[in-house]
């Protein structure tokens, strides 16, 4: 509103200027006219013109009069010495006057600021009469009004605030009290307004609700993964990370906003992120919170991905399979070696006739230990390739633990061991064939771990849920450093002895896989000098 007094104020002020100054401007030059006119009449009455203006006396008159010769030269002028003056046939008003009768002209001071009009007259004996009067150009004009101007518009300035707080308010406040969800009244001006916010606010609570539902089913996703993930921006600042990736990485504050080096100092994470942040994709294996991971560093659209998939299990497996291949070889290596080292011999004739009996038994018992071995391993690898394959049937579960002791009788009663067996009968669904090489193994190494005259008990316990097979003895036992490697493929106790007794290392790996592919586990309780019991529960195995 100041800006609109301001521009009025100085546009009115320049019109009414102009204006005023265009209508003094006609009534000069009427003024000119009609006393040059009146002179003219004069004049032309007179023989001796100079004379009778000199009688006139006109050196007190606002008006300048002139007589200008034929020749140009300045005959009278009631304002100045003609003596002094140039020639005048070059001034515009005098030429029309010559030519036309009438002339007339006007010129502006640039160092007084006036203006000059002229009017001239072709007299009788073509001596020309000219009349001029200066009056104030329009920038003079403008110079003197210039202290009122500035006073009136300070007052136009003043009132124009004080309406303009008012109206201010008066517009300002229904808008400030104008509450959308109760749509108040207000002005009938505000009504397009009001709809078209209305519509728009309705269009984006509808947009953040939609919005809302999406983020939470990402929260829920994201949140419910056990891969870790973490999103940043281009600057590296965390936009989303799930719960998985913050206890990965042991991430206890907040992480949103923060940007990924305050949360984590990990350097080889730190450098992968750099290299994501400028679209150089990588990834690597980490161990953190005691698990392994494979870890993927992604650039997105202005900003990077971190990806963290658990690789704990097969990293483990290829571990073991590692150990595996070393120890099947080892264990390969050590038989082989003896018969060939003997076989040898004997191509040499190196070997006594008297000792080639001795000799022969021991390329035998490699021998045999050797296809034990391999066995094994055959079994394993069967055990291996049948998971998930269910082929069950029912029978007497006592029936079979008598049928493995009944095999293994002679083998304990060299070392003069007892066994205690069930005495009813138990009918379950299973693999018999899997269960009698369970047993076997279990009992046999009860048999081999024993003391001299020890004793073996088998027990079969029923339950709602599972069948639990526990055989014990009161051998040499394990200590209990060794338990949570026990079923390890090759893994053993006391290389020396297991050597001696003809161990393989992979009996209780059976056992492990057998209940596995029942859906069972197996346990072990066992202290030096006192014995071992091995437990395997089979929960699938029902009366």
């Amino acid at each position: 509103m100041l800006i609109l007094a301001f521009c009025s104020v100085v546009l009115t002020s320049g019109l009414l200027i102009f204006t005023f100054y265009n209508s003094f401007t006609g009534q000069v030059k009427s003024e000119l006219r009609n006393k040059a006119i009146f002179l003219e009449k004069s004049l032309n009455l007179e023989s001796n013109q100079v004379e009778y203006m000199k009688k006139l006396d006109l050196s007190n008159t606002e008006l300048r009069i002139t007589l200008v010769g034929i020749d140009g030269t300045v005959l009278y002028d009631n304002t100045a010495n003609i003596a002094a003056i140039e020639n005048h046939n070059d001034r515009e008003e005098i030429k029309e006057a010559r030519t036309d009768g009438v002339g007339e002209g006007n010129r502006i001071s640039e160092t007084i600021g006036k203006e000059t009009y002229y009017y001239a007259l072709r007299l009788k004996d073509s001596v020309v009469l000219r009349v001029s009067k200066s009056t104030s150009s329009i920038y003079g004009v403008f110079v003197g009004v210039l202290p009122q101007s500035i006073v009136i518009s300070f007052v136009i300035f003043l009132a124009c605030l004080l309406i303009a707080k008012s109206l201010t308010k008066k517009i300002v406040d229904p808008i400030n009290r104008f509450d959308f969800d109760k749509n108040n009244d207000t002005y009938d001006e505000l009504s397009p307004f009001i709809r078209t916010i209305t519509s728009q606010k309705k269009q984006i609570g509808n947009a953040l609700d939609e919005i809302t539902k999406k983020s939470a089913v990402i929260e829920a996703i994201s949140g419910s993964m056990k891969e870790g993930l973490i999103l940043t921006d281009k600057d590296g600042v965390v936009l989303s990370a799930n719960q998985s990736a913050l206890n990965i990485l042991n991430i206890k504050d907040k992480p949103i906003g923060k940007n990924i080096l305050e949360l984590t100092r990990i350097v080889t994470v730190l450098n992968a992120m750099k290299l994501a942040l400028i679209g150089q994709n990588s990834d690597m294996v980490m161990p953190a919170s005691g698990k392994t991971y494979h870890v993927f560093f992604s650039g997105v659209d202005k900003g990077a991905l971190i990806l963290f998939l658990d690789v704990t299990e097969k990293a483990k497996a290829e571990k073991m399979r590692r150990e595996f291949t070393a120890n099947v070889s080892h264990e390969l290596k050590t038989p082989l070696t003896t018969i060939s080292g003997f076989a040898e011999l004997m191509s040499k004739g190196m070997v006594q006739p008297e000792d080639v009996t001795d000799v022969s038994k021991k390329v035998k018992s490699e021998s045999d230990r050797l296809i034990v071995l391999i066995e094994d391993i055959m079994r394993l690898s069967e055990l291996d390739e049948t998971e998930g394959q269910r082929v069950y049937g029912q029978f007497d579960l006592t029936k079979v633990v008598f049928e493995v002791t009944e095999s293994l009788k002679p083998t304990a009663d060299e070392v003069m061991l007892t066994f205690e067996l069930p005495i009813e009968k138990h009918i379950v669904t299973a693999n018999k064939q899997m269960i009698y090489e369970m047993l076997y193994n279990l009992i046999h190494n009860a048999i081999k771990y024993n003391k001299p005259g020890g004793k073996i008990s088998v027990a079969l316990t029923n339950t709602n849920e599972d069948v639990k097979i526990s055989v014990s003895d009161n051998g040499i036992g394990i200590d209990k450093k060794h338990h949570d490697r026990i079923f390890e493929r090759f893994y053993r106790v006391d290389k020396s002895r297991s050597k001696k007794i003809g161990g393989t290392g992979l009996g209780l790996s059976i056992v492990k896989h057998i209940a596995a592919y029942h859906d069972g586990n197996v346990s072990i309780q066992s202290e030096i000098n006192k014995g071992t019991e091995i437990t395997v529960s089979l929960p699938i195995l029902t009366n």
